[in-house]
């Protein structure tokens, strides 16, 4: 009897997947023992990490591509969306499984239709083409990054963490989970990734053996399918984080590829469909491509190098965008951030909350809290966590400090007599206390957190920068900057003074940037970097 070991992930879904697998394999050929061996990926290790920080596309293939090629499995596995478009030059998918339903589905127990979906709502997804997709449905909607297997994030929802989150139909379904599905979108709505649907099995390409095993399990209209959408990705260079979707169909023979592209700051989308023989669902594939290219023109960019010097809690969203647009991020935080120990504030000797970061909410605490308490917040970073956190009357002003004192003053909702708390860290590069003061406002400021400076540089990191010299540096704030200047001169990086561009967010921090002889620098107000670069 051949004794074959298939290798998967350990989640519910994957295990599914390799089950199934396992028994096609058992009914298309016979005195085969099958075992399922579990791997741990790199996708499963960092779980509450964004996967485009973390290396993207194959993270939850890589470990079993590993063992595969070692010999440690004979098969592995693979939900073929998570897959490269490039394969390793030792392995072949030999078979692709009848496809599921490729479409995408909201679960909510607020939301049933679109019309029900609105622009306070939070939203989670991992997917930037699903943030994209559902923003071209409803403009201003949060979308907020999620992690975790399917049992955790539906966990999130009726936990009220997220008013929805996205998920595909077809890992809901092999779960049995269909009742939790709320809206199925139609593909015209939200056009699904490339090769979503699809479960791929993978095995050695010297492996005669094994390989015709397993191409009794093959679907060919499915592989036909997986074939034009993978060659279509291939093309446009694009990943499982390129913003990007794609559906092929079969009738009668006849191949029709659908796919879109988003721009690489997301405003636009390109759109494409041919048809052809499904015999040459690869030269449709391709044309499919570089049609999108063609149309996308400019709007597509060269691949940059971009450090950036934020802490990571702050940073995940950004990079994770850059990353999905053919960036290489180099993450160097330049501050630590550690609360300040005060007493919990009263949150009824207050009229309104104002935060100008992130941090200042995340170390609040609060006794007598009130939900629909006022709080003015800077940029879409600090709202999104202000929301949350359970502040539902928030409002925000998009980019600078400047624009929050000047919404603060034209507020209707507050006078002279109103009493305000303004938390912020022990350095600050606007004093917007004093500013409202100067208007008649009673400010009140309280400092819950402070931010250390970080000008230490393992070797790792220093190597990453010499060897791949940064395009653009973002830097927020004074002290970050100061910090960044300080590891410059430290190990002698003096080479990025003149050949990397370097972002700042006020005029205070670009001007000690260029007091030290830097060459290339621009100011930016949060949420424009994307627009910026």
């Amino acid at each position: 009897m051949k004794k074959i070991i298939i290798g998967a992930r350990g989640s519910k879904l994957s295990l599914a997947y390799a089950s199934k697998v396992k028994d096609l394999i058992l009914e298309s050929s016979k005195g085969i023992d099958i075992h399922i061996k579990t791997i741990k990926t790199s996708g499963d290790i960092h779980k509450d990490t964004k996967v485009s920080e973390i290396g993207g596309k194959n993270l939850f293939c890589k470990e079993i591509e590993e063992n595969l090629i070692k010999n440690n499995i004979d098969i592995a596995v693979h939900s073929l969306k998570d897959m490269e478009s490039f394969e390793h030059k030792e392995l072949i998918i030999g078979a692709f499984i009848k496809r599921n339903d490729p479409r995408d589905t909201l679960v909510s127990n607020k939301i049933k239709n679109l019309k029900e979906l609105s622009e306070d709502m939070i939203i989670g997804s991992s997917s930037r083409r699903r943030e994209l997709q559902l923003k071209k449905l409803k403009k201003n909607v949060s979308v907020i990054n999620i992690r975790g297997n399917i049992d955790t994030r539906i966990k999130k929802v009726e936990e009220n963490k997220f008013d929805a989150i996205i998920l595909a139909a077809a890992g809901l379904k092999s779960l049995n989970l269909e009742n939790k599905i709320s809206l199925t979108f139609k593909t015209n709505e939200m056009l699904p990734a490339v090769g979503q649907g699809i479960i791929a099995v993978q095995c050695r390409n010297r492996d005669k053996l094994i390989l015709d095993i397993i191409k009794k399990i093959n679907d060919k209209e499915t592989s036909l399918c997986a074939k034009a959408e993978r060659k279509m990705l291939e093309t446009i260079g694009g990943d499982c984080e390129t913003a990007v979707g794609g559906l092929a169909e079969i009738d009668n023979n006849n191949l029709k590829l659908n796919a879109q592209l988003f721009s690489d700051i997301g405003e636009d989308d390109f759109n494409y469909e041919l048809t052809g023989k499904d015999t040459d669902a690869a030269s449709i594939g391709k044309a499919v491509g570089e049609k999108l290219l063609s149309l996308a023109g400019e709007k597509i960019q060269k691949e940059m190098n971009i450090l950036i010097t934020r802490p990571l809690i702050d940073a995940e969203d950004l990079m994770g965008k850059l990353f999905s647009l053919g960036h290489k991020i180099i993450h160097i935080p330049t501050l630590k951030i550690c609360p300040v120990r005060i007493e919990p504030i009263d949150a009824k000797r207050y009229n309104a909350f104002i935060f100008t970061s992130a941090n200042a909410i995340r170390n609040l605490k609060v006794v007598k809290q009130d939900k629909n308490k006022l709080c003015f917040c800077v940029g879409a970073i600090t709202e999104k966590i202000a929301r949350m956190s359970g502040y539902n009357n928030t409002v925000s002003a998009g980019g600078t400090v400047n624009a929050l004192k000047n919404l603060i003053i034209s507020s209707n909702q507050i006078n002279e007599k109103s009493n305000i708390a303004y938390f912020c860290g022990d350095n600050v590069s606007y004093e917007l206390d004093l500013e409202l003061k100067k208007e008649g406002l009673k400010i009140v400021k309280i400092i819950n957190y402070k931010s250390k400076k970080i000008t230490d540089l393992n070797d790792q990191n220093k190597k990453i920068i010499v060897n791949h010299s940064p395009d653009i540096i973002l830097v927020y704030s004074l002290r970050s900057g100061e910090s960044f200047i300080e590891i410059t001169r430290n190990h002698s990086l003096y080479p990025l003074m003149t050949e990397s561009k370097v972002m700042c967010i006020s005029d205070k921090v670009a001007k000690i940037f260029k007091s030290d002889g830097w060459k290339k620098v621009e100011v930016f107000n949060p949420g424009e970097e994307l627009l910026k670069i």
